[in-house]
């Protein structure tokens, strides 16, 4: 488990993390993710997409940086910003964090 691997390492270290996300609430953005994640799951039979909460529990502990636990799109700055904010780059949650 990936707690176990953070347990693990020491006080001061960094953790980046991406992670494709489903809120399973019923929206259009959570439809669009089960499709995604069911066409991949052909190739990676192991591959889980997450809520934001359940990545939010990950880090839990963790010191986030700046901007914290987003999409893609809110990594950068709006006037640096290449990505759709309608589209994949949606389902994919990125963070970095120190272990204090």
């Amino acid at each position: 488990m990936v707690c176990d691997y953070l347990d693990a390492v020491p006080p001061g270290s960094y953790l980046a993390i991406t992670h494709p996300v489903n809120s399973r609430d019923g929206s259009r953005l959570s439809e669009f993710a089960t499709a995604v994640e069911d066409k991949l799951k052909e190739s990676f039979p192991a591959l889980t997409f997450r809520a934001p909460v359940e990545l939010a529990e990950i880090v839990a502990g963790f010191e986030l940086i700046e901007p914290g636990l987003v999409d893609l799109t809110g990594w950068w700055p709006p006037a640096e910003q290449k990505l759709s904010p309608t589209g994949a780059a949606l389902l994919l949650y990125v963070a970095l964090a120190r272990k204090p």
